[in-house]
């Protein structure tokens, strides 16, 4: 990556993209590639089945990048990008077919605390799969890449008011669930 493209804005590093610059394309898949594979991890579950979205997400990218029109920010139109692949792929599955690989934390040091961030991360891990992919999508936009609701409807293709209601369920039923009890009628 050269001391050029490091500085580029991301609708500028799109722009050379489009014309075929290889060293903008790393610039900016350095940017964005790990929110982009934890999103996908996110919403498949399967470490293998992400890090393949995200190969056919960063195709689409070199592919599309002059598509780009400047109405969301460029890091919106990445993750619109990776929910349509992960959209296609959840369409192509068998719905009886098992999950065959969960997602994988790294190896930390085993110390106490680590241990109880481990936990907690699971907990949460196992608490976002009690959501359906809608809203679970919505939680994982607004609160894990700090999108606006406005940027998360970009990505979701929904209105931004859909997108309001659906993190004000997900939270509620994130609550129901953990304090341990079913009050919601897990409408999905």
């Amino acid at each position: 990556m050269s001391y050029t493209t490091l500085h580029l804005t991301d609708d500028k590093l799109l722009r050379r993209i489009q014309e075929g610059d290889g060293a903008a394309f790393e610039a900016l898949y350095g940017r964005y590639g790990t929110d982009l594979f934890n999103y996908l991890i996110h919403l498949t579950g399967q470490t293998a089945v992400a890090e393949e979205l995200l190969q056919e997400t960063w195709l689409a990218v070199w592919r599309q990048a002059g598509e780009f029109r400047g109405e969301a920010q460029v890091k919106s139109w990445l993750l619109r990008i990776a929910h349509n692949q992960a959209i296609s792929w959840r369409r192509r599955q068998k719905p009886d077919e098992p999950l065959e690989e969960m997602v994988s934390f790294p190896a930390v040091e085993d110390t106490e605390e680590t241990a109880l961030r481990q936990i907690a991360d699971d907990q949460l891990v196992a608490l976002l799969d009690e959501l359906s992919t809608d809203h679970r999508a919505a939680i994982e936009l607004i609160f894990f890449h700090q999108l606006s609701y406005e940027e998360a409807a970009v990505v979701l293709d929904c209105p931004s008011g859909t997108v309001k209601s659906r993190v004000v369920y997900a939270r509620r039923r994130l609550q129901a669930l953990l304090i341990g009890g079913e009050t919601m009628d897990g409408g999905r």
